[in-house]
C-alpha cells in the first residue's frame, strides 16, 4: 500500500501513478483487485491526470488548480468542493459524478460528458463550455456567469436558481427544463428550439412557454438574446470574456496533445461508442428519420410520452447502443419493450443509478449490471430480493427475466445472496451487482449464472448451477 499523502503538493506525483495504477486495477477488476482512489483534499496542482481512469474515485476538496484532465474518465466520481479552477477538462467524461461546491472557473470544458451530474453551487464562471452536455444534471445554484455556452446542451437539466450574467449564450440548447430568468443581466447569444415545452421560473408565477417568450423575458430582464431559422446553425461568435479578450475559446494553459483514453473504454461496463456526428429526431413527428441510420452516429430521440433514448450506430450503421430511462406500466419505454440481438443497453433509473442490459446475438437477455442497487420497499414480483434490488419495470423487459431462465435451486440460490444485498443496502453501503448467464452447447438450456458484486467492504463472485 502507498502512503497518500493530503494536504500538500506532489511534485513528481510521489506515489500518485502506484496509486492510479491500482486504481485501475480496481475497476477493471470489479473491486477484485487494486484499491480504490481515496484522496480528500489532496494537493494535486497542475497534475496531469490525461486519459486516466477515475471511475468512482473520491478527490472530494481537492486541489487540482490547473489540473490536465483531458478526457479522463471521471464517470462518478466524488468531486465536491474540489477546486478545480483554470483545469483542462476538454473531452472529460464526467457523467453521474458528484461536483457540487466544486470551482471549475475559467475551466475548459470543451465537449465534457456532465450528464446526470449533480452540480449544486457549483461555480463555473468564466468557463469554456463548447458542446459541452448537462443532459439530465442538476445545476441548481450554479454559478455560471461570464461563461461560454457554444451549443451547450441542457436537456431536462435542472437550472433552478442558476447565474447566468453576462454570460455568452452561442446556440444554446435547450429542452423541456425549468428555466430560471431570474440572473440573466447582460446574457448575449442565442437560443435554439425546444422540442418540449419550456417551464420559465424567477418572473412571476411559473408559466410553460415558448422559446420565444423566454427570449422576450430574459431581453426584459437585460439579456440580449435572439435565435436564429431553424433548419440552420447557429452563428458563431466571439466570446466576451475570454482572458486575451480575442478569438474562439480554447485551453488557457496546456498545449500537450490530449492522451486517448485509458483502458476503461474496454472494461467498463458500457462505454459510449466512438461517434462523429448527433443529430436530434423527434420519431412521434418523423418516424421515417431513422430508416438508413448513419455509421458512428449519435441519434438523440424524442418518443411518446415524454420519453427519452439515445441511439448509437457502429461502423457498419447498426444500431448496437441505446441509452436511455424507464417507462411506466401507463408510459412503457419502446425501447425496451423488444431487445435487439447483440445489443447493450443502458438504463438509468434515478440519478446517479444505472442498469446495463446486454443481449446476445440471439436476442437474450445475457448479463444485468445494478450499480448501485438502491432500496426497496418491497421485492418485486414473486418476493425475490435481487428482483427487487434490480428493478421490476411493469409493462417492459426486466432484469427478472434473467431468474426465469433458471431452476428452483438456482433461483433459491440467488435469492440468498439477493437478501444479502439487500441488508447491505440497507445500511448504507455502495452496492453493485453484475450477473451473466452462461448456456450449454445447444444455445437454449442455460447452465448458469455467474454473480460478480461488491457491498459492505467485501467484493466476491459466485457461480449458481442450473439444476
Amino acid at each position: 500500500m502507498v502512503a497518500v499523502r493530503t494536504g500538500e503538493k506532489y511534485s513528481e506525483p510521489d506515489g500518485l501513478d502506484e496509486l492510479l495504477a491500482a486504481h485501475a486495477a480496481w475497476v477493471e477488476s470489479s473491486g477484485k483487485e487494486g484499491s480504490r482512489l481515496v484522496l480528500p483534499r489532496a494537493v494535486l496542482r497542475g497534475v496531469s491526470l490525461a486519459g486516466v481512469n477515475l471511475r468512482w474515485a473520491d478527490l472530494g476538496e481537492a486541489d487540482l488548480r490547473g489540473a490536465d484532465l483531458n478526457s479522463a474518465d471521471a464517470f462518478g466520481a466524488v468531486l465536491t468542493r474540489a477546486n478545480l479552477s483554470d483545469s483542462d477538462l476538454d473531452r472529460a467524461y464526467m457523467a453521474g459524478a458528484d461536483l457540487s461546491g466544486a470551482d471549475l472557473s475559467r475551466g475548459y470544458l470543451k465537449k465534457a460528458d456532465l450528464s446526470g451530474c449533480r452540480m449544486v453551487g457549483t461555480v463555473l464562471r468564466g468557463a469554456s463550455l463548447i458542446r459541452a452536455d448537462f443532459g439530465r444534471a442538476d445545476l441548481s445554484g450554479a454559478d455560471l456567469s461570464h461563461a461560454y455556452l457554444y451549443r451547450t446542451h441542457f436537456y431536462r437539466t435542472v437550472i433552478d436558481g442558476i447565474d447566468l450574467t453576462e454570460a455568452d449564450m452561442v446556440g444554446l440548447i435547450v429542452n423541456g427544463e425549468r428555466f430560471d430568468v431570474s440572473r440573466v443581466s447582460g446574457v448575449a447569444g442565442t437560443i435554439g428550439f425546444p422540442d418540449d415545452p419550456v417551464t420559465i421560473v424567477g418572473d412571476g408565477p411559473e408559466r410553460e412557454t415558448t422559446v420565444a417568450d423566454l427570449i422576450e423575458t430574459m431581453n426584459r430582464r437585460g439579456a440580449q438574446v435572439t435565435t436564429w431559422p431553424e433548419g440552420q446553425r447557429p452563428p458563431q461568435s466571439q466570446w466576451r470574456w475570454r482572458p486575451d479578450g480575442v478569438g474562439m475559446p480554447g485551453p488557457s494553459q496546456h498545449t500537450q496533445a490530449p492522451v486517448p483514453r485509458a483502458s476503461w473504454v474496454a472494461s467498463s461496463w458500457a462505454p459510449r461508442p466512438k461517434i462523429g456526428t448527433t443529430y436530434r429526431l423527434d420519431l412521434a413527428r418523423h418516424p421515417e428519420a431513422m430508416a438508413v441510420p448513419q455509421p458512428g452516429t449519435r441519434y438523440e430521440v424524442s418518443l411518446l410520452g415524454g420519453l427519452e433514448a439515445d441511439y448509437y450506430t457502429d461502423a457498419a450503421g447498426q444500431i448496437r447502443f441505446f441509452e436511455t430511462v424507464p417507462g411506466s406500466a401507463s408510459v412503457p419505454n419502446p425501447v425496451l419493450e423488444v431487445l435487439q440481438p447483440g445489443s447493450a443497453y443502458v438504463v438509468h433509473p434515478a440519478e446517479g443509478r444505472l442498469v446495463v442490459l446486454r443481449t446476445d446475438e440471439q436476442a437474450r437477455l445475457v448479463e444485468v449490471v445494478a450499480d448501485p442497487l438502491a432500496p426497496v420497499g418491497s421485492f418485486g414480483a414473486g418476493g425475490h430480493p435481487l428482483t427487487g434490488l434490480l428493478g421490476e419495470w411493469p409493462g417492459q423487459v426486466s432484469p427478472a427475466t434473467l431468474l426465469g431462465f433458471l431452476g428452483a435451486s438456482a433461483v433459491e440460490a440467488l435469492g440468498r445472496l439477493g437478501t444479502w444485498l439487500a441488508a447491505a443496502v440497507s445500511r448504507g453501503q455502495h452496492v453493485w451487482v453484475r450477473l451473466q448467464v452462461f448456456y450449454d452447447e445447444t444455445g437454449v438450456v442455460p447452465v448458469g449464472v455467474q454473480a460478480d458484486w461488491s457491498g459492505d467492504g467485501q467484493t466476491a463472485t459466485e457461480s449458481f448451477t442450473n439444476a
